[in-house]
């Protein structure tokens, strides 16, 4: 359902731009819509770098160095969340990029002194818990990781990765019904996404239902397969849950 409106979202806004609307209101929602949708070579080619406003070219480099992530153009992407943070240092989002970039470099010491950073400007921000879950679960300190998620999904309950990631850690510590909550949650909001419905088949497996997990797993896996190859190669984590599936399926 998400999906379908940033689609549509996507649709009006190019209208709009096209028939000569103010760019400075459209590229914004029109880069967000397209990252939502997985399609960052197609978010690079629209948002096209200055001159603006300080805070919307700050977004426009904000986006395009997520767009760079998704492509694992991590040089590119350092360079986008750089050039955010010189037009206004006093932000969170560009530093908790460049966090992301680090933690792909497995670079943790840079990414948890960043997230720090961030977390010191805005110690309210969801994402950059979130991340500090993230740090702390590449460390293996899944109680600190759990401690963070629950904190970003209590700051904002709709911060999806958070939720993800705290249902996989809660099954791997057999704390089934609290996994399910969280699964659940997931599946009203986004019944079609397939990182949700692996979780959901890990917990059947668990419980000992194996024919709805197998079920599970083959529905996850009929999505992917309806996604562009484009969409899926530049999302990390679809790639991996269909990798998952075809080994657990």
């Amino acid at each position: 359902r998400i999906l379908i409106g940033k689609e549509a979202a996507e649709k009006e806004l190019t209208i709009a731009l096209q028939s000569g609307g103010d760019e400075s209101l459209i590229l914004v929602p029109l880069g967000q819509s397209l990252l939502m949708q997985r399609k960052p070579v197609e978010a690079l080619e629209r948002l096209r770098s200055g001159p603006r406003t300080t805070g919307i070219d700050q977004q426009i480099h904000m986006m395009r160095g997520k767009a760079q992530v998704a492509l694992r153009n991590l040089r590119d992407a350092e360079r986008e969340y750089s050039a955010a943070i010189e037009l206004d240092s006093g932000e969170a989002g560009p530093l908790l990029g460049l966090a992301e970039v680090a933690l792909y470099q497995r670079d943790i010491d840079r990414a948890e002194g960043l997230v720090q950073e961030a977390l010191a400007l805005a110690p309210e921000d969801a994402g950059a818990w979130s991340l500090d879950g993230d740090i702390n679960r590449s460390l293996g300190n899944l109680a600190g990781a759990v401690a963070s998620y629950s904190k970003a999904i209590e700051i904002q309950p709709v911060e999806i990765d958070a939720r993800r990631n705290r249902a996989a850690i809660l099954i791997d510590l057999d704390r089934i019904e609290e996994a399910q909550k969280d699964i659940d949650y997931l599946l009203e909001l986004l019944p079609r996404d397939p990182q949700s419905i692996y979780l959901h088949a890990l917990v059947l497996r668990r419980q000992g239902d194996v024919e709805a997990a197998r079920a599970e797993l083959w529905h996850a896996d009929s999505i992917i397969r309806s996604y562009d190859v484009t969409s899926t190669r530049a999302h990390l984590p679809t790639l991996l849950v269909a990798g998952l599936v075809c080994n657990c399926g």
